[in-house]
């Protein structure tokens, strides 16, 4: 298995005690909370409270500039145009603001940009058909700050710009009439908004309100987009979510309630999760697999049958993403397997073909099941190829880009998520040229934090709805971890035939049953009666009208395991797999002629690499080695990119092994 790094917080309790009673609140929120580094009273008070003050963005010059052309173009009957982007945070700020200058009085379109036809940003076929509009005024949210070039020709066409962003600035500024973006903003101490978030503080600007004033009629879009585009929950968005879930828990909108509806989610509590995983995908999928106006429609849309009908095709787009992510996610599997880029320090692969509109997911699904940054280009036979790539906490993408700028023709992004395009000729050199990057800088791996140990007998109802103050969980604020150290596995239940686990842990007499999703018996290198150390999320379950404890596995490791030696082991492997071999026999990489055994032995029981691995019982590099040593002298061959078959005729003479020679002289 792939181990996590963990980092166990550690909190002062007799701290959180008394902030706990100054706060009145349960020992265990002032407990997490500490841990998160919320220590004081006002900070706990603020971040409990389902009320607070925003930042204005209302004395800033460069949004007094904006104002001031704003309301002259609204004053002249000028036409506007909010140029957005095809993502559930673009489409979102694009609904707000164009309803904010509709309230206004002011001739307004919008223009979301094709992913296919356009890409992502402003680009010179859109600011031609613009001027052919009659559009004098561009305003573009969640995007812009990269656009220099395409906002100097639409100067030179007589259409004048305000660009409003939340990405990184790049080198070169766009010179237009104003550049809002709180990257630039040195003065202000939160910056992480969304796109929809910095279009909504801009918008109470331009109207001379104050922010808190007129949240509630946009509050709803504000939470999708910064969901969706995975905002930390803290600070201002953290009270933009929660108004917005308390307002589409209180009086849904038409579009959404359609969407709600058609999700299943009548009747339920709609969370933070509930919008990452139920609604932003659909609002997405129509950007991902056609236009997104059939979004933006919806989302401005008041009549029901309509909204029904357009919520209907949302969802018909998320199922076919869906079969296309998990298409081009399998290919790209086996490209990482075969050619052993699953230890990359950036994981990247091309395929020809493969669906531009999902590939930042597929990146995504690589991130997590490999633990590694990675990138995902298409080739799609224009000339160029298109990628999207996923990070973890520790490197950052858009620095690693900047890094490797010379080989790329654009990118954009943040430090977790980013954009990038490139010449077909360029692909191996930008390959090797991120890696060297990456290897210039300590090794990266994914981190999983614990909030706190708990012991199966504190473990109750009553626990786990008190962890609902907390609310709303996501990024920068994510749903309690906790975990049961030192356990001992009790028993191992198949589920829906065989795709899930039900693991029963034991501490001290008392047990707990933990969910393992998507993963087999032959997955889980585990049996009954060893220790182990498992972590957790706590969830409140409703099943038959009954209120049940459902615990979902994050993580699972030996009782024993040692971090540090792993790391070490870590960085051995890697130099194997680049030709060096100093180091091996001293490690427990070194394939003894018992090790090499025991994956023989289970390559005869299973032909999937994964479960030869886990079926061996060794150090998973430790197998890898002895696959490679079993190929090399023939006496197990590879079917395909993750399978393996021994004919059983084959003489072994471990000998003639080059790979062991290497290890032994080190």
């Amino acid at each position: 298995m792939e181990y996590k790094k963990w980092q166990l917080k550690t909190v002062d309790k007799q701290m959180a005690l008394e902030l706990s009673d100054e706060c009145g609140c349960d020992p265990l929120i002032s407990l997490i909370a500490c841990a998160r580094g919320i220590d004081e009273p006002q900070l706990l008070d603020e971040f409990l409270s389902d009320e607070g003050f925003l930042c204005s963005f209302s004395d800033r010059p460069e949004v007094n500039a904006a104002k001031q052309r704003i309301l002259k173009a609204i004053s002249d009957k000028e036409k506007i145009c909010i140029y957005g982007d095809y993502d559930c945070d673009g489409v979102t700020a694009t609904a707000l603001f164009y309803k904010f200058l509709k309230d206004l009085g002011a001739d307004v379109i919008t223009y979301l940009p094709s992913r296919f036809g356009e890409g992502y940003g402003l680009n010179a076929a859109a600011v031609n058909k613009l001027k052919t509009q009659g559009v004098s005024l561009v305003v573009t949210v969640d995007n812009g700050i990269s656009a220099a070039e395409e906002i100097a020709l639409a100067k030179k066409s007589g259409i004048d710009v305000i660009v409003t962003d939340h990405h990184r600035p790049q080198a070169v500024l766009p010179e237009c009439v104003a550049v809002i973006d709180p990257f630039l903003m040195h003065d202000i101490y939160f910056k992480e908004y969304s796109g929809v978030g910095v279009a909504f503080l801009v918008a109470c600007a331009v109207g001379d309100f104050e922010p808190e004033e007129i949240l509630y009629k946009y509050c709803d879009l504000i939470a999708l987009g910064t969901v969706a585009d995975l905002m930390p929950l803290r600070g201002d968005n953290r009270i933009f979510v929660k108004a917005g879930l308390n307002k589409i828990n209180a009086c849904r909108s038409t579009p959404l309630e359609a969407l709600i509806s058609l999700c299943g989610l009548n009747g339920k509590e709609i969370t933070a999760s509930t919008l990452s995983f139920g609604l932003v995908p659909r609002i997405n999928a129509a950007g991902r697999m056609e236009n997104a106006d059939i979004a933006l429609e919806l989302l401005l849309c008041d009549d029901e049958t309509t909204c029904r009908e357009l919520a209907a095709r949302l969802c018909d787009y998320n199922a076919a993403r869906q079969e296309k992510c998990k298409e081009i996610f399998e290919s790209a599997c086996k490209e990482i397997l075969s050619k052993r880029l699953d230890h990359d320090r950036v994981i990247v692969v091309c395929g020809k073909g493969w669906f531009e509109g999902v590939i930042g997911i597929v990146a995504s699904q690589i991130v997590q099941r490999f633990g590694a940054p990675a990138i995902v280009f298409c080739d799609d036979g224009t000339g160029k190829l298109k990628g999207s790539g996923r990070s973890i906490e520790g490197f950052s993408l858009f620095d690693a880009l900047c890094g490797v700028a010379a080989v790329t023709e654009k990118f954009g992004g943040h430090a977790l998520a980013a954009g990038v395009s490139l010449k077909p000729e360029n692909y191996q050199t930008f390959c090797k040229q991120i890696n060297d990057y990456a290897a210039g800088m300590p090794r990266v791996q994914k981190t999983l934090y614990i909030d706190c140990k708990l012991n199966p007998a504190a473990i109750d109802l009553n626990l786990i709805k008190t962890l609902f103050a907390l609310e709303p969980c996501g990024n920068g604020n994510p749903i309690p971890v906790f975990a049961v150290y030192d356990g001992e596995i009790s028993s191992i239940t198949e589920l829906s035939s065989g795709k899930h686990l039900s693991v029963t842990v034991n501490k001290n007499g008392a047990n707990l049953k933990v969910l393992c999703f998507n993963m087999t018996r032959g997955d889980f290198p585990y049996s009954a009666g060893q220790r182990i150390n498992i972590a957790f999320t706590l969830s409140v379950n409703l099943y038959m009208g009954r209120e049940n404890i459902s615990a979902v596995m994050k993580d699972i490791r030996p009782a024993d395991y040692d971090e540090t030696a792993e790391e070490y082991n870590d960085l051995l492997f890697e130099k194997y797999l680049s030709g060096e071999f100093s180091g091996i026999k001293a490690s427990p990489l070194y394939p003894t002629r018992d090790k090499i055994g025991a994956v023989y032995r289970a390559v005869l029981s299973s032909p999937n690499r994964t479960q030869i691995i886990a079926r061996s019982g060794i150090d998973s590099r430790c197998a890898e080695i002895s696959l490679d040593i079993l190929c090399e002298i023939g006496v197990v061959h590879k079917t395909d990119y993750d399978n393996y078959a021994a004919p059983g005729d084959t003489k072994s003479d471990l000998t003639k092994s080059e790979i062991l020679q290497n290890i032994e002289r080190g």
